[in-house]
């Protein structure tokens, strides 16, 4: 998990970075509950607010696609 953070912070290899991380909250969710507030600001303040060419546009889409699923199925 400490892995997955550090590549997330690194910004590299974003799309299989966040696809493990999603997995780990699916599957084990007290693992993912430890770290859940760094990532979720990271990726609302380093991803979904950045305006960075070096995360692509079809990264925040993906995120955008996840939260919103996240939220449709809390309801």
């Amino acid at each position: 998990m400490q892995r997955l953070v550090d590549m997330l912070e690194e910004k590299t290899h974003l799309p299989a970075v966040l696809q493990s991380l999603g997995c780990i909250a699916q599957t084990a969710m007290p693992v993912f509950e430890t770290r859940e507030s760094e990532i979720e600001e990271f990726i609302i303040n380093k991803i979904l607010k950045s305006d960075s060419v070096s995360i692509s546009n079809s990264v925040k889409w993906v995120l955008l696609f996840m939260i919103s699923m996240e939220v449709i199925n809390s309801i």
